[in-house]
């Protein structure tokens, strides 16, 4: 498996890598985000997509948060799970944005997603209730 992390350029060029984005979303019925948040993310250059081959196997959208940068989405298809796909968005993802913080959250629930953070130094910044039914959000930074 050779996994290769593709960032959007913001221009028309970018049809393919939108497409392939989208494939991932619809593959994981979980995610109730619309789908607009890729295209606009392609636009501003902040749409990465992992590609293991020709296929893509992860997605993940970076956004402004208190003008900060902000990862609002990190998808992988199921069966590219636990072999580092999401490590290496990360990886690319925190270079794109350095030295800036960088700045995510995940649900209470989501532990495998909280112990990947943490792995990778991000710290625990707050909670908020209210965003999801029973499941705070926990917000973390890196630097």
């Amino acid at each position: 498996m050779e996994i290769d992390v593709v960032r959007s350029r913001g221009d028309f060029g970018d049809d393919r890598l939108v497409a392939d984005a989208e494939r991932v979303y619809l593959a994981d019925s979980e995610r109730d985000v619309p789908l607009s948040m890729v295209e606009a993310a392609a636009q501003h250059r902040n749409l990465f997509v992992a590609y293991d081959d020709d296929t893509p196997a992860a997605l993940s959208v970076v956004t402004r948060f208190f003008e900060r940068p902000f990862l609002s989405l990190l998808i992988v298809r199921k069966e590219w799970r636990r072999k580092g796909v999401a490590n290496l968005l990360l990886d690319t993802i925190e270079e794109a944005t350095a030295p800036s913080r960088l700045f995510t959250s995940t649900n209470k629930s989501n532990k495998a997603m909280q112990t990947l953070l943490e792995r990778r130094g991000y710290v625990r910044r707050g909670e908020v209730d209210g965003l999801d039914p029973e499941d705070a959000e926990i917000f973390l930074s890196l630097r």
